[in-house]
């Protein structure tokens, strides 16, 4: 660790510093936070909430720790999404970062792939994700920890399944599929599902693992309010008008207005409350998105 320099106390006095740091050290003793971080005002969280628990499943799904291999040993933490991702990106995961942990993040495609990608550096994050959080600096070695607290537990499974999980529709058969090269983290996720009751099924695919959940449990999913990635709601738009019991005829409403309607029931609005705020069935319909 290095020597805080007098300036910081002084941008203390002062009310211009927004960090914590010094604070989450005591929280969490193994974080090590540089010059950088504290020019940089950054955060790490001292209790875990909703937000926090669901950036960290992201992280989880999409990161990698590295340590650049160069005289300084630079740390950074990379996230790399997948092509369907690019609008959950930008709307909450940069937000996510700020709002989490000070830290403005800049979306930068990674074009040949085309995937959205984020490059973060900070010691403070690095530190605390790998020593406290569980994050390996291989990721063959990762597995998401069962958190003792079922909230934190839950709101991680929402940021696993946002980032990473993959629905395939077909006539037959329609699947979701969290795919990874690390055994462990498919057994985590596996462990982390089955806590509430979700049915899955692990397998491997060649040199990569794969963790299945068939369509009954991606309704319950859309039931329970798990998906928050734009990519699902699109991926369950024909899930969402298969399980909303109601007299109306969803199929007459338009794209837009159907994705207002399933928004505001994941939020726990009733589907006959909606249908009667909005006048949903009846001539000049109010609907808007």
């Amino acid at each position: 660790k290095f020597r805080v320099p007098p300036t910081h106390f002084l941008r203390r006095e002062l009310g211009i510093y927004e960090g914590n740091l010094e604070e989450a050290v005591k929280k969490w003793p193994e974080v090590a936070f540089s010059k950088f971080d504290l020019i940089r005002n950054r955060r790490i969280p001292t209790q875990i909430g909703d937000m926090e628990a669901m950036l960290l499943g992201v992280i989880y799904a999409d990161g990698n720790l590295i340590v650049e291999n160069d005289e300084e040993n630079r740390r950074r933490i990379y996230l790399n999404g997948a092509t369907e991702d690019f609008v959950f990106y930008r709307k909450w995961v940069v937000p996510a970062l700020k709002q989490v942990f000070n830290l403005e993040a800049k979306l930068k495609p990674i074009r040949i792939y085309r995937i959205p990608s984020i490059e973060m550096k900070s010691e403070a994050l690095f530190t605390w994700l790998h020593y406290h959080m569980g994050f390996p600096l291989e990721r063959l070695g990762l597995a998401v920890p069962n958190f003792e607290n079922d909230g934190v537990t839950w709101n991680v499974l929402k940021g696993v399944i946002a980032a990473e999980g993959r629905i395939y529709i077909d006539e037959e058969k329609s699947v979701m599929r969290i795919i990874d090269v690390s055994r462990d983290y498919i057994s985590s996720i596996a462990n982390l599902a089955r806590r509430f009751n979700f049915e899955c099924n692990e397998s491997d695919v060649g040199n990569e693992f794969m963790l299945v959940f068939g369509k009954s449990q991606i309704k319950e999913m859309l039931r329970r309010g798990v998906f928050i990635n734009p990519y699902h709601e699109d991926a369950t738009l024909q899930f969402a008008r298969e399980i909303l019991e109601s007299p109306t005829d969803y199929q007459g409403l338009s794209r837009a207005e159907f994705l207002l309607f399933v928004h505001l029931y994941n939020n726990g609005v009733k589907a006959g409350d909606i249908e009667r705020h909005f006048g949903l069935g009846e001539e000049g319909s109010q609907w808007y998105a």
